[in-house]
């Protein structure tokens, strides 16, 4: 079941996938930092994972975001 993930929620996820910390993501999407916290949490609690990287794991799997080019 896919979760039902916010606008802003699945631009977050995006940007997950880099190694960038949440001030440079909310930097990003012109939002506070403490913003790009709340809704990663609200991220991992609707995937029902606990950590950063399980969330880009499930979301890759889930067809919800991309690997990241390589360069």
């Amino acid at each position: 079941m896919r979760p039902s993930l916010t606008v802003e929620e699945l631009a977050v996820l995006h940007c997950l996938v880099t190694d960038m910390p949440f001030e440079d993501i909310g930097e990003r999407l012109w939002m506070p930092r403490e913003i790009v916290r709340t809704l990663a949490i609200s991220i991992y609690r609707k995937m029902g994972v606990f950590t950063r990287a399980e969330a880009v794991r499930k979301g890759l799997a889930m067809g919800l975001i991309t690997a990241p080019e390589s360069e």
